[in-house]
C-alpha cells in the first residue's frame, strides 16, 4: 500500500481522514479506493477530487443566477438601449439585452473545471487522465478561471445550497497551491507539497468530525471560545481569548482535547528524544482546564499522531485528570477507529 507522509501514512487512511473531515465522501465508497497505487501526489488528489465530483454530479451541479449581456432577435429581460442603437447602426436586426440565467457557470464549478484541466497536464497515469476527460464533459458550459496571485480563495462564500462544495474547493486549493510551490520537487511525500499547518488542520478537523459522527451520545464542540476566569483591570482588553480544539461533554464530565500535529511526533525516536512532552503543550492544557467556564469534572487530553508506535498515559495534576495519547496513522483504519473511540470513552466514563 502506498504511503504518504514521510512514506508512513497509508493512502487509504488519508482517504478516510478526508471523508470524516468534510463529511462528504461516503465512508463505504472509499473502501475499494484505498488499495490503489499512486506514483505521485497528484494522482492521489485527482482520484479524491473525481470521486467527490461524481458524488456531486449525482445530486446535481450547483447552479446560481448569473448576469448575461447578449444580442438577441427578441427582447429578453432588460433592453439595453445604447447597445441596441449600436446594433441598429451596424445594420443588425438584433437588440441588446441584459438578463439573468440560472447556470452551472459559477465560481465553484469554474474552479473545479480549471483544476481538472491543470491536472490533465501533470505527469499522471493515462487512465486517470481519461477519467478527467470524461468528467470534464459535464462542465462544457463552464468557463475557466485564472489562478494568479490576485485570485482570492478566501473570498469564496458558502451557503446552505453550496456547502457541499467545501471539500471539493479545498482539494482544488491543495492541488493548485502544490502546483505553485512544489513543482519538480522530486519528493512525493505529503510533507513536500503541503506545509505542516495544512496537515495539522486536516488532522484537527478529522478528529472533531470523527467524534461528532461516531459518538452521538455526547456533545462535541469545536474551537470553543472562552476567557480567563477572574481577570480584571486594564489588561482585560489585552488578554487574548482561548480557543480549545475539541471539547466533549457528557452529563457532568468535560474532556478537552488538544490535537498536536508535528513531524517530530510521528517517529518513535524523535518523540522520545527529550523524554518529555513540550512544556508549552502542558501549560496550554492546564490553562484550558482551569479557565473553561463549565462545572463538573474537567479533564484534558493531548492527542498526538504517530506512525510507528502508540503511547497511552494518564495521571493527575492538582486533582485534574490528564491524558497523553497517540494515534498510529500507519495502522489499519479499523484499529485507528477503535483506538479513537476507546480513549475518549475511557476518559469520560
Amino acid at each position: 500500500m502506498t504511503n504518504l507522509y514521510k512514506n508512513k501514512i497509508p493512502i487509504k487512511n488519508v482517504y478516510y481522514m478526508l471523508s470524516y473531515a468534510y463529511d462528504f465522501l461516503e465512508y463505504e465508497e472509499l473502501n475499494h479506493l484505498g488499495e490503489e497505487q499512486f506514483d505521485n501526489i497528484y494522482e492521489m488528489l485527482s482520484i479524491i477530487l473525481l470521486q467527490g465530483i461524481y458524488s456531486q454530479i449525482k445530486k446535481g451541479l450547483y447552479k446560481e443566477y448569473i448576469d448575461i449581456n447578449e444580442d438577441l432577435p427578441y427582447i429578453k429581460g432588460k433592453l439595453n438601449m445604447n447597445n441596441t442603437l449600436f446594433c441598429i447602426c451596424n445594420s443588425s436586426i438584433n437588440v441588446n439585452c441584459d438578463y439573468e440565467k440560472y447556470s452551472i457557470n459559477n465560481i465553484f464549478n469554474q474552479i473545479i473545471k480549471t483544476t481538472l484541466i491543470l491536472l490533465q497536464n501533470k505527469d499522471i497515469d493515462l487512465t486517470i487522465k481519461q477519467k478527467i476527460s470524461k468528467c470534464l464533459e459535464y462542465f462544457y458550459e463552464v468557463d475557466v478561471v485564472n489562478f494568479d496571485n490576485n485570485f482570492s480563495w478566501k473570498s469564496i462564500i458558502y451557503n446552505r445550497n453550496n456547502k457541499m462544495y467545501k471539500m471539493l474547493i479545498d482539494i482544488c486549493y491543495l492541488i493548485n497551491d502544490s502546483l505553485i510551490i512544489s513543482e519538480n520537487s522530486g519528493d512525493n511525500s505529503i510533507c513536500a507539497y503541503f506545509d505542516e499547518k495544512k496537515i495539522a488542520k486536516l488532522y484537527e478537523r478529522f478528529i472533531y468530525e470523527f467524534y461528532k459522527k461516531e459518538l452521538p451520545d455526547v456533545n462535541v464542540s469545536f474551537q470553543k471560545k472562552f476567557n480567563y476566569k477572574d481577570a480584571s483591570g486594564d489588561i482585560i482588553n489585552l488578554i487574548p481569548a482561548m480557543y480549545t480544539d475539541i471539547v466533549i461533554t457528557k452529563e457532568n464530565k468535560t474532556l478537552i482535547i488538544d490535537t498536536k500535529f508535528y513531524q517530530e511526533t510521528l517517529n518513535r525516536n524523535e518523540f522520545y528524544k527529550n523524554s518529555k512532552i513540550h512544556s508549552a503543550h502542558m501549560a496550554q492544557m492546564y490553562s484550558y482546564m482551569n479557565n473553561i467556564p463549565l462545572g463538573g469534572e474537567i479533564s484534558g487530553m493531548l492527542l498526538y499522531p504517530t506512525v510507528d508506535f502508540e503511547l497511552h498515559k494518564n495521571g493527575l495534576i492538582q486533582d485534574n485528570k490528564i491524558f497523553i495519547n497517540t494515534i498510529n496513522l500507519n495502522e489499519d483504519f479499523e484499529h485507528i477507529k477503535t483506538n479513537l473511540i476507546n480513549i475518549v470513552v475511557n476518559a469520560i466514563t
